[in-house]
């Protein structure tokens, strides 16, 4: 949409789509920021977050004095015009067996991951310095993954990359319409 377009136009970007769940997940990823030497900025989009959740959510990220660096959305993100000149796409979605949707747009849109090495099936579709980073679930290691997806533009042109090369991991179709249909 033309907002989210528009977010874009100000400076490095990471996009994060998620249910939050555990709750200890957002307070991974606010750490991150904080830790965070570069200057990139974070859309979290959280669609189906209840008044009370999105206010609470709001409520953290002005307690950390992170008003100016994380903003939420209460749309997924499209992928589209304005999320194509984003840096990253982190998804800390713990112990997965699905495949957020959200991912794979990321993946169409050849957007970097980054993701832990507790996320579950995220890891048969992102390969560390491949088509993404994968790194330890502690607030210093995401901060420093995507800290290198701003700065390095030939790590990240690298990754963006790397979608379409065959030693990538191979993603099995079967688990993929799976994950999409359950």
């Amino acid at each position: 949409d033309a907002d989210q377009a528009d977010i874009f136009e100000e400076g490095s970007w990471i996009v994060c789509e998620s249910t939050l769940e555990p709750p200890d997940r957002i307070d991974l990823l606010l750490s991150a920021v904080t830790h965070a030497k570069e200057q990139w900025q974070l859309m979290i989009c959280v669609p189906s977050a209840s008044d009370v959740y999105r206010q609470a959510l709001h409520q953290r990220i002005e307690r950390l004095g992170l008003k100016k660096r994380v903003r939420v959305k209460d749309t997924a993100p499209s992928f589209q015009a304005g999320a194509k000149k984003a840096h990253g796409f982190i998804s800390l979605s713990y112990k997965t067996t699905r495949l957020p949707e959200s991912l794979l747009r990321a993946i169409r849109a050849q957007i970097p991951v980054v993701t832990t090495t507790d996320c579950g099936a995220l890891l048969e579709v992102i390969d560390n310095e491949k088509n993404g980073l994968v790194v330890e679930p502690s607030a210093e290691e995401i901060a420093c993954a995507l800290d290198l997806l701003v700065s390095d533009g030939k790590l990240h042109k690298q990754l963006s990359r790397g979608y379409g090369r065959s030693e990538h991991k191979t993603l099995d179709i079967n688990k993929l319409v799976e994950s999409l249909v359950a």
